[in-house]
């Protein structure tokens, strides 16, 4: 499963990194979805087998959960800020009309 995860994701991943359109970034988004989903059994699997005893058990879960969830809040306003301060093509009025 994890092979699997980092063929469909680095690949959709290396295509979004080179998309000139919105609709080849959108497509490449749209690919690595599956592919970082396919990462959540093989994560939660790891620490289940990792970590045996219950209250290590339950702490491996408990931080996996809080990190997953602090990723979803601040991926795209670090995203978002990062591009508009590096990339000199989110500069340009056209990148101001996507939010």
């Amino acid at each position: 499963m994890v092979d699997a995860y980092n063929l469909v994701f680095g690949a959709a991943s290396l295509i979004g990194g080179f998309a000139i359109t919105p609709a080849e970034l959108i497509s490449a988004r749209a690919v690595m979805g599956p592919g970082a989903a396919m990462t959540f059994p093989a994560t939660l699997l790891l620490l289940t087998n990792t970590f045996t005893s219950r209250e290590e058990h339950a702490l491996s879960i408990g931080v996996w959960g809080a990190t997953a969830g602090a990723a979803i809040v601040l991926g795209p306003v670090v995203g978002r800020f990062l591009l508009r301060t590096t990339c000199s093509r989110s500069s340009s009025s056209r990148s101001d009309r996507f939010p």
